[in-house]
């Protein structure tokens, strides 16, 4: 199935207690008349937003895609070399490759320096989906004389801080290039609404330059009450109804995900670039 590419609305049914969100945009009322002396029904500043949202969204569909980056989302697909670990360092202690994310590790044979920009779970059991860092070297090594910028088989490999260690695996495929694609901070347009996603970055491929992949964002929503956030809390300090419980959020957030081209990708799934593997005799031979 491919990616969704079709108009979307929120899951998140709201006309239910206590929001009781029941705006049928078919009766075509525009506003909310408030008037004095009546109490304002919870019902009814809830449909006050909603009326707002569908002129919003009725004016964006003409000018926006489902998906569209808005503002920012400027990205990168790049090669990123990877090393490959046992499930268990010298100690025999059970590694966590996310630990080692964004230190830097040093080989104890090599003595190269990198630093770990990902990582990706899995084992030696399910091989060739093992424990994997992502890394970026970054120094030779002063008694590293093979000329090699990489780690060797088998080698330990320490992060300079937290005392993490770990076995590089005994294989010539120990180490290697995957493709990791970095996507900036940006605005997108999804299920009716102009959506904020900070920078992110997926591995694409673990182990190989080229992929055929959907990437975009998996866009989910959540209600979110004081109990998760504090600062929903009433701040009017000196007021009867000061640290009082009010009003909770919908939240909507945008997580960068992938999808083979061939995947049903739901309908959470937002496309920003399909990426597909090269098949030119240059590409093909490197």
């Amino acid at each position: 199935m491919a990616a969704n590419t079709n108009t979307v609305t929120l899951s998140t049914n709201l006309n239910v207690d206590p929001y009781y969100d029941d705006f049928d945009e078919t009766k075509n009322y525009h506003r909310v008349l408030y008037r004095p002396g009546l109490a304002v029904q919870g019902r009814e500043l809830t449909q006050t937003q909603s009326m707002l949202q569908n002129q919003i969204d009725r004016f964006a569909e003409s000018v926006y895609r489902e998906g569209a980056i808005v503002k920012g989302g400027d990205y990168i697909i790049e090669p990123v070399p990877f090393v490959k670990l046992r499930d268990r360092s010298a100690n025999s202690s059970l590694v966590v490759a996310a630990n080692f994310r964004d230190l830097q590790i040093r080989g104890a044979t090599s003595n190269v320096l990198a630093v770990v920009l990902d990582s990706v779970d899995g084992s030696e059991a399910a091989t060739p989906d093992v424990k994997t860092l992502f890394v970026k070297y970054i120094d030779t090594g002063a008694a590293n004389t093979s000329g090699n910028v990489v780690f060797s088989s088998s080698e330990v490999i320490n992060s300079t801080t937290g005392g993490y260690s770990a076995n590089v695996i005994s294989s010539s495929s120990s180490t290697g290039y995957g493709t990791r694609m970095t996507v900036s901070e940006g605005i997108i347009f999804a299920k009716d609404h102009f959506i904020q996603v900070p920078e992110q970055s997926i591995v694409i491929s673990k182990y190989d330059k080229s992929a055929d992949f959907f990437v975009g964002y998996e866009v989910n929503e959540s209600i979110v009450d004081y109990t998760a956030d504090d600062t929903l809390l009433d701040p009017a300090n000196g007021s009867y109804n000061y640290t009082a419980p009010g009003a909770n959020r919908l939240k909507i957030t945008g997580t960068l995900a992938k999808y083979a081209i061939t995947a049903n990708t739901g309908s959470n799934f937002v496309k920003i670039v399909e990426i597909r593997r090269c098949s030119c005799k240059e590409c093909s031979e490197a």
